[in-house]
């Protein structure tokens, strides 16, 4: 676990300094997608703008060509193997090299994805997306470091906690229950909810 923690840090030390240059060179002026007005729609006792029904819809292709890839490809295999012990992956002949450049390509397209999608929802500004950073960490970090759906559970569970107790708590606060929700886990199970052990044959 120590070595998904360092890189998760080092990844957002990475995020800062790219931060910091788009800044420098394009400002921090704000822009926003020219989407046309829409209303909600009901469905049974709930408002639904189409815009979330479209980001709920490309959100979940996403989520599935990533774990048909993970897990239906042979590249996915090589992958999985390289994320569970780099040392014996290369040992058993695979690329690690290349298997990790092709794996932080395809989290850079899915990370433009993501703020694509996130624009739709927000004002476009270099600070976009930075309030959601630290819930996907804790995310990360429930569902069990190295499990690709115990992340995606996570987040569901932190996301889902945060806005159920919005009315409760306020919008300030309603990350820091997605933290303690995160904080009895671990204080419970330490490892997350699912092992990151990877079993890859």
């Amino acid at each position: 676990m120590g070595a998904y923690v360092s890189s998760l840090i080092a990844s957002i030390g990475v995020a800062f300094v790219l931060r910091s240059a788009v800044t420098m060179f394009y400002g921090y002026d704000t822009q926003n997608y020219a989407l046309p007005i829409t209303r909600a729609k009901l469905v049974g006792p709930l408002r639904i703008m189409p815009d979330d029904l479209s980001i709920l819809g490309i959100s979940l292709g996403a989520l599935l060509v990533v774990f048909v890839m993970l897990y239906m490809t042979p590249i996915g295999k090589r992958m999985r193997a390289v994320a569970d012990n780099p040392d014996l992956a290369k040992a058993s002949g695979i690329k690690a090299n290349r298997i990790l450049l092709v794996m932080w390509l395809i989290a850079g397209a899915l990370s433009g994805l993501s703020g694509t999608l996130l624009g739709v929802k927000a004002v476009i500004s270099p600070d976009m997306g930075w309030d959601l950073l630290m819930p996907a960490f804790a995310a990360a970090i429930l569902g069990g470091l190295g499990n690709p759906l115990g992340a995606v559970v996570g987040g569901i569970i932190i996301g889902m906690v945060q806005e159920l107790s919005t009315p409760f708590v306020g919008f300030t606060y309603k990350f820091a229950m997605g933290f303690l929700i995160l904080l009895i886990t671990l204080l419970i199970r330490p490892q997350g909810l699912f092992s990151s052990n990877i079993k890859v044959r």
